[in-house]
């Protein structure tokens, strides 16, 4: 509802609130000295019952309860399950395409191996928050543009291309500092990992034109398009882990991923491309009317101070 509504202040405090309740809690047992398993779980629930009330309170400010009626509109769920088991698997087979390395590295080689590879992957997966972040907030924007679309194809390739350079200026930086990085925060023996996150780094940019491209489609209502081309990303990810780790090792694994993520990127670029008539280049390349837009508004920053 808040990212509906565009009170990302009200979504933001919800998606910290329970990270902020489990961490008070796993430090009040730490200290306590009674951290188990149950006592975890516990944690885990008591944080979320806690996160609920909070929501239910920022809701009030878009919401009355009064004359509320609790009963079922079947129209409208058989609508929203529709569209949400859509979302759902697309989500359990981006997942996979993300983790299913993990297991596949573990079964050829051993869980140390895992682990090394697991420094350099989570390291790349930072990039992601810039596209994450912008997501969160493209999603409501198109679906609310629905009668609009002039507004839809400038919106969507402005933030891409923007995103997808910051993303590609930040990997470069990333590409060189990561032996450092590793060292400094793993230790020398883990070096490997540096070598993990290079290979990663091409994909990764690329999946951050995906991200942004797969919520205008699904903002468009169109969500079984990101489920079938995610399910193709999983299985060619499959296949190239199965092909090259037993070749390659931990670096196997590395460019079956940045193979999947590349081709993941094109195929939903493709099919955003032809739903929403644009030129794929516009997803990539910044235009002069970019250069203009940044002027005006250092020019606005520079006048407020």
């Amino acid at each position: 509802i808040f990212q509906a509504v565009g009170d990302f202040k009200a979504f933001n405090i919800t998606t910290i609130s329970r990270l902020g309740w489990m961490v008070c809690f796993l430090t009040i047992l730490f200290f306590l000295k009674a951290v188990s398993i149950m006592n975890v779980i516990v944690a885990n629930v008591m944080a979320e019952t806690f996160t609920f009330f909070i929501i239910l309170l920022l809701l009030r400010r878009h919401t009355s309860f009064s004359g509320v009626r609790y009963k079922p509109h079947s129209a409208y769920l058989r609508d929203t399950f529709q569209y949400g088991i859509k979302v759902y698997i697309s989500s359990i087979f981006t997942v996979f395409n993300y983790k299913q390395d993990r297991f596949i590295l573990n079964a050829y080689l051993s869980p140390a191996s895992v682990g090394v590879y697991n420094i350099g992957a989570n390291l790349g997966e930072k990039l992601w928050l810039i596209s994450q972040s912008v997501s969160t907030v493209l999603f409501p924007k198109i679906a609310s543009l629905e009668d609009d679309e002039d507004q839809r194809r400038w919106m969507t390739p402005f933030i891409a291309r923007h995103v997808f350079m910051g993303t590609a200026i930040a990997s470069i930086a990333l590409f060189f500092v990561t032996p450092f990085l590793v060292q400094l925060f793993y230790g020398a023996e883990f070096i490997d990992a540096a070598s993990v996150l290079r290979i990663m780094l091409p994909g990764i940019v690329f999946l951050t034109i995906s991200r942004i491209v797969s919520n205008d489609i699904a903002g468009r209502g169109r969500p079984g398009i990101n489920t079938l081309l995610s399910g193709i990303a999983v299985l060619i990810n499959l296949i190239a882990n199965i092909l090259l780790i037993p070749k390659l090792g931990i670096r196997g694994a590395a460019w079956a991923s940045t193979i999947s993520y590349s081709i993941n990127a094109f195929l939903k670029i493709g099919a955003y491309s032809y739903i929403a008539k644009v030129n794929w280049s516009s997803l990539f390349i910044l235009r002069s009317s970019d250069f203009e837009i940044w002027r005006r508004l250092m020019g606005s920053l520079s006048s407020r101070c």
